[in-house]
């Protein structure tokens, strides 16, 4: 992969879990940026900025330099029925927040996994709770692809659990650009950012 002249704007306070995602676009031939505030925000091509942070970070930063960031709708999860959700869940809808979500059942969870995809395509996936998973997730992941084809965002990071008895489950949907990797391998993270700020920002 290579990301010489795109660069990676992230907030000063970076989280803990990003080091490895900083040194592999550093290493693929891409910059790394640091600011504290929108207007410290640097004169550049909007072509080669690539935004990594919080929400508030994120947003007023993709408006300053005019970017369109692929955000998956939160309604999202409120579209998926029981075959996919494994739980009692329950929606509503508010003026302010959007959809929200509510769980409705105390589940354990063998197993909680996050993914990052873009293009229909798994691009990597890691566990953040429990161990690597015995049952596969390969499968349920590239079904669950095939079957919203039509529905899914250009990029997203997916969050799935195994629930004992149940089988794999959807647990959540966030924008890429504002996802910890959860040790998610870098490569492929940085794909689906890339992806995730409009679809010709591919590095070969």
């Amino acid at each position: 992969m290579n990301l010489s002249g795109f660069t990676l704007l992230c907030p000063d306070k970076k989280p803990d879990n990003i080091s490895d995602l900083i040194d592999f676009w550093k290493n693929a031939g891409g910059y790394v940026r640091t600011i504290g505030d929108w207007w410290e925000a640097p004169m550049l091509d909007p072509e080669n900025v690539v935004l990594y942070g919080n929400t508030s970070f994120c947003m007023v930063l993709a408006h300053f330099y005019g970017l369109e960031l692929s955000t998956p709708d939160n309604s999202f999860i409120a579209t998926l029925t029981q075959d996919w959700l494994k739980r009692e869940v329950t929606f509503h809808s508010d003026r302010d927040e959007g959809y929200q979500k509510q769980e409705k059942e105390t589940l354990e969870f063998n197993w909680k996994i996050r993914t990052f995809i873009d293009s229909k395509t798994v691009r990597c996936f890691a566990p953040y709770s429990g161990v690597y998973p015995y049952f596969p997730v390969t499968e349920f992941l590239n079904t669950f692809i095939q079957e919203h084809s039509n529905s899914l965002p250009g990029s997203m990071a997916l969050d799935v659990g195994y629930i004992p008895g149940r089988g794999w489950a959807i647990l959540d949907v966030k924008p890429v650009w504002c996802a910890s990797p959860f040790n998610c391998e870098p490569e492929g993270m940085c794909q689906s950012l890339l992806a995730a700020h409009q679809p010709t920002k591919m590095a070969s």
